[in-house]
């Protein structure tokens, strides 16, 4: 005889990676050579040249010569698009509001 509780914790996370999946396809399809500059889902073309800058500077192409295969600004772009709350967004594009009026 099976565990009820043991059922229910499978049957969640189950749940929980068929509901994931595709998002976290769309989000690691990211970090492909194709870039699409002019359509992000999320970010301005403004925030994107933040995201993309500061990337380069936390991950310098010296270190890490494959980060600019990656594509991280596709990448945090649809990651923001698909996993944050209105919340979390409205903070992030604060934040980038604040960074370029404070670093210009």
């Amino acid at each position: 005889m099976m565990d009820r509780r043991k059922a229910l914790k499978n049957i969640a996370l189950a749940f929980g990676c068929v509901v994931a999946t595709p998002t976290l396809i769309n989000v690691l399809s990211a970090c492909t050579s194709e870039v699409n500059k002019t359509n992000y889902l999320f970010l301005s073309q403004n925030e994107a040249l933040i995201v993309k800058r500061l990337s380069e500077n936390i991950l310098p192409k010296i270190h890490f010569p494959s980060i600019v295969t990656m594509n991280l600004t596709v990448f945090v772009d649809q990651l923001f698009h698909f996993t944050e709350d209105k919340k979390d967004k409205e903070i992030f594009k604060l934040g980038c509001k604040e960074f370029e009026k404070n670093s210009l």
